[in-house]
């Protein structure tokens, strides 16, 4: 297994999928333990007393050596736990008809110990990492698969935060990369209405706003490229330094309800309050820095206090959202969908009062719509070169993750389940009586 391709998530994935598709699988024979529990029925029908004692000797023989083989894949535990029911209960049936006592109650006795290890095994607690549900530390995929399977033994492997963090924060990264693709998406979509809009004007007014836009100097474009990448920056400062991404859970943890109807995750819905804060901030720093360049036109007279406002409530919503969704504060997300308003409600005012205002407005509205489409297109360009840094930071982790690695040593998918194979044969040949507890 060494030898199969795995130095990226893909080149693992499609390893994992060969080995699943291939027959590496040790396989019980299905019809042998049929064969036996039929056989002690017949004996039992026929009154065969020296047969059934011959045919639960070879059964002892045929379990106690398939139990030994070696253990890696937990199927093959299953498996094995299910012929050795198969055999016992019928074996245990013609036993008591024959009056083979000392044989009926041996089969009987490890039928209760296999009905017990089950009913013991699905009474223990949930699989816990660091005192917390291990399907919330544990990656999405891991987190349906591991807590499930867990429960094949009493005594589980222990998992450490170091084993599944790498898992669960190469999800990180490939969401953030999502996200950023959302994004980019929304303020294309942006950039277009900017664009379509300056042909509401005359002519005359698109020349004259084209001839404002190249007064603004180069010292201007930097403000306004910085603002429509501002945004983003903070949102990484604040996920990434503050851990206020909820990385310490994996993405689908990080589910949130609508206030009307629907769900969206916490890394989506950060994205978009980022996206808020450009368009809004973008919007600002064009009246701003027109204002500094021709305020002979007007353009001076702008107010701004309510932009900044919304701009503030999209600032403190990103990490509130954050805060409230990993403490569970319930309040905490009202309040978040207040402040996501209040951003949401001055674009859409902006936007009204732009299709709706006279003639008297549209040389500062079309000037504004013009440097609008440079600043968009920029900032998707920047959004852009995350994205190998996400596909950076995700092969980081991928190299320190241990847990999804196949490994010579631990002959099974993964080492979780070659350890809880290990686990589970333990209990079950000491419910068969081969091993004492």
């Amino acid at each position: 297994m060494v030898r199969l391709p795995q130095r990226t998530p893909s080149e693992y994935f499609r390893s994992v999928y060969f080995l699943s598709m291939s027959s590496i699988i040790i396989s019980f024979s299905n019809d042998l333990a049929k064969a036996i529990a039929a056989k002690a029925w017949l004996y039992g029908e026929r009154g065969d007393t020296e047969g059934l004692i011959a045919l639960k000797k070879d059964a002892d023989a045929y379990l106690h050596n398939i139990s030994r083989s070696e253990p890696g894949l937990l199927i093959q535990d299953v498996i094995l736990e299910s012929k050795a029911k198969i055999a016992l209960k019928n074996l245990a049936a013609a036993a008591t008809k024959l009056g083979l006592t000392a044989e009926a109650a041996d089969s009987q006795a490890r039928l209760d110990r296999l009905e017990k290890l089950k009913k013991d095994r699905e009474s223990a607690g949930a699989l816990q990492i660091n005192g917390e549900d291990a399907s919330l530390r544990l990656g999405v995929l891991n987190g349906e698969s591991i807590p499930n399977i867990a429960r094949r033994a009493l005594h589980p492997p222990r998992l450490t935060e170091a084993e599944v963090k790498p898992g669960r924060m190469i999800e990180h990264e490939f969401m953030a990369q999502l996200c950023t693709y959302g994004a980019w998406i929304l303020l294309g979509l942006a950039a277009g209405v900017v664009a379509l809009y300056r042909f509401r004007s005359p002519k005359v007014v698109r020349l004259l706003s084209a001839r404002m836009e190249s007064l603004l100097k180069p010292v201007d474009w930097l403000c306004l490229f910085a603002a429509g990448i501002a945004p983003f920056a903070y949102l990484l400062l604040v996920t990434r330094l503050a851990d206020l991404g909820g990385s310490r859970w994996n993405v689908m943890a990080l589910e949130i309800e609508l206030p009307y109807d629907g769900k969206i995750l916490l890394p989506m819905a950060q994205f978009s309050g980022a996206v808020l804060m450009t368009i809004i901030l973008s919007i600002l720093a064009t009246r701003w820095r027109l204002a500094k360049r021709v305020p002979f036109f007007g353009f001076s007279k702008t107010r701004y206090w309510s932009g900044w406002l919304a701009i503030l409530s999209a600032d403190v919503f990103i990490p509130l959202l954050g805060w409230s969704v990993v403490n569970r504060y319930d309040h905490g997300l009202v309040a978040c969908w207040m402040l996501c308003a209040l951003p949401v409600a001055w674009i859409v005012s902006v936007f009204i009062r732009a299709m709706t205002l006279g003639m008297e407005q549209l040389l500062h509205l079309t000037t504004v719509s013009r440097v609008l489409v440079p600043i968009f297109s920029a900032t998707m360009a920047a959004l852009l070169l995350f994205t190998p840094w996400f596909k950076w930071s995700r092969q980081q982790w991928f190299e320190q993750d241990r847990m999804n690695r196949l490994d010579v040593n631990y002959p099974s998918l993964t080492k979780f389940e070659y350890q809880l194979s290990l686990a589970a044969r333990k209990e079950l040949r000491e419910a068969l009586g081969y091993d004492t507890p």
